[in-house]
C-alpha cells in the first residue's frame, strides 16, 4: 500500500465512482472535503498498487476500506496505528475483515451491524400515494425535526442520551445548510423526514428515515420518500443508494421500488478506540 498524493486524486475518483454502490461515503468526502484537506471528513488515502483498491481515514477516524479481492489485511495495520477512530463502515466483508486484522472487532460499540444493501432506478421508482406535501426542512418546525433526529441518533446509531440532543442540533443545521432533507406535512403537522447523506453525481444516498413511533404503519416515510427521490428524478438523478437499517424498513424500502444487492457495515465505536 502506498499513500496517495494530489495527482492521484482523479484515479482515485474514477476507482471509487466504478464501486459507487459501496463508494458514497468516500467518494462524496473526496470531491466535497478533498485528499489531505483540513476539514474533518476530508481523507488520507492508501492505494493497493495491484488492484487500484482505496482504504481510505477521515480526519474525525472514520475508515472507508474500498478494497475488492484484497486478502493481505494485516498490512493494513501499522497505517492505522497511532489514529484515533471512531469507526468503520463499508462493504460487509470488507468491514469485518480489517477490524478482525486490527484488533477492533471486539471493542465497545454503539452501532455494530450488518445491513442489508439496497438500489433502485429512479425511473423505476414505484407509484406515488398517500397524504401529505414535502417540504424543504428549514420549512418544518425545528424543535420537532431535532427532536426527531435525536431520538434516530439514539435508536438507531446507538449515540448516548447526553449527547444525542447537541448532535442532532448539529445535523439538522447542516441539514438546513445543504439542504439535503424534506419534510412531509400532513395539513401543518410534521409526520416524517427524509435526506440525502451523500450527493455524487446522479447518484443519491439515502439516510435519516424517521418516522416517529406514535405515527408509523401509516405510509407517511414512504410517501416522503418517494415525494423526495422524485424530485430528485426531476433534478437529473438517476440512481439511489441505501443500507436498511432493519427488516422493517427493508420491507418499506422494497414497497417503494428498492432491490437487495449486497451488504453493508456500520460499526460506531463507542468511545475513540486506537489499534493496539
Amino acid at each position: 500500500m502506498r499513500r496517495a498524493t494530489q495527482k492521484d486524486a482523479a484515479s482515485i475518483d474514477g476507482f471509487l465512482a466504478d464501486h459507487i454502490e459501496t463508494s458514497m461515503f468516500p467518494l462524496f468526502n473526496l470531491r466535497r472535503h478533498g485528499l489531505d484537506g483540513a476539514h474533518p471528513r476530508a481523507i488520507s488515502v492508501w492505494i493497493d498498487p495491484q488492484t487500484g483498491g482505496t482504504l481510505a481515514v477521515t480526519n474525525e477516524g472514520m475508515i472507508l476500506p474500498q478494497l475488492p479481492g484484497f486478502t493481505e489485511w494485516p498490512r493494513l495495520k501499522p497505517l492505522l496505528t497511532g489514529r484515533p477512530l471512531i469507526g468503520c463502515v463499508g462493504e460487509t466483508d470488507q468491514v469485518r475483515a480489517l477490524l478482525a486484522a486490527c484488533g477492533l472487532q471486539d471493542r465497545p460499540m454503539n452501532t455494530d451491524s450488518d445491513e442489508p444493501l439496497m438500489h433502485l432506478r429512479l425511473c423505476d421508482l414505484a407509484e406515488q400515494g398517500g397524504e401529505g406535501r414535502l417540504v424543504p426542512l428549514a420549512a418544518a418546525p425545528r424543535e420537532i425535526i431535532a427532536a426527531w433526529r435525536a431520538a434516530y441518533h439514539r435508536e438507531v446509531l446507538g449515540t448516548s442520551a447526553d449527547q444525542a440532543e447537541a448532535a442532532a442540533r448539529r445535523d439538522v443545521e447542516g441539514y438546513i445548510a445543504a439542504d439535503t432533507h424534506r419534510a412531509l406535512m400532513l395539513n401543518e403537522t410534521p409526520v416524517a423526514m427524509t435526506g440525502f447523506n451523500a450527493i455524487c453525481g446522479d447518484v443519491v444516498q439515502i439516510g435519516g428515515v424517521f418516522t416517529p413511533p406514535d405515527l408509523r404503519q401509516r405510509g407517511h416515510a414512504g410517501r416522503a420518500l418517494r415525494l423526495h427521490l422524485s424530485e430528485a428524478h426531476r433534478a437529473g438523478k438517476t440512481r439511489a443508494i441505501l443500507f436498511a437499517a432493519s427488516e422493517a424498513a427493508a420491507g418499506l424500502y422494497k414497497c417503494v421500488g428498492f432491490e437487495i444487492i449486497g451488504s453493508y457495515s456500520m460499526c460506531l465505536f463507542r468511545d475513540l478506540e486506537r489499534v493496539g
